[in-house]
């Protein structure tokens, strides 16, 4: 398994927004997609808004990674390792008041999805 960044655009991110991209290795052709996250309320944040929907991903070897965002009251840290004893992928999202203010409904959202796999009906 080896995971990359690339940015993107699908029907909700007409400037674009950037996906993991995760490649199992003995199944070629099928590429599966984490946006990670989608979005947090805490950060005010989304991969659908402005000029800042773009995630700049620090990846070591397709294997783990990690991004950063600081928003106005709270900053995500979000990271993912591979881990291939148990063909899987973990992720985290770490989420840092950073006001004096309690943050209510703190959350990340993360989507999925299986638009460039052809074999995704396998899945269904």
């Amino acid at each position: 398994m080896k995971v990359m960044a690339q940015d993107r655009i699908y029907e909700h991110t007409p400037k674009g927004c950037t996906a993991l991209l995760i490649q199992k290795l003995d199944w070629p052709g099928n590429e599966f997609g984490l946006w990670l996250p989608e979005n947090s309320s805490a950060v005010a944040w989304a991969n659908w808004l402005g000029d800042e929907s773009l995630q700049k991903w620090d990846i070591q070897n397709g294997l783990r990674g990690q991004w950063n965002y600081s928003g106005q009251f709270a900053d995500i840290t979000s990271s993912f390792s591979v881990d291939m004893e148990n063909d899987c992928l973990w992720y985290e999202h770490s989420i840092t008041n950073t006001s004096d203010k309690i943050l209510s409904e703190v959350n990340a959202r993360t989507c999925f999805h299986l638009v460039h796999a052809p074999l995704e009906s396998f899945f269904v």
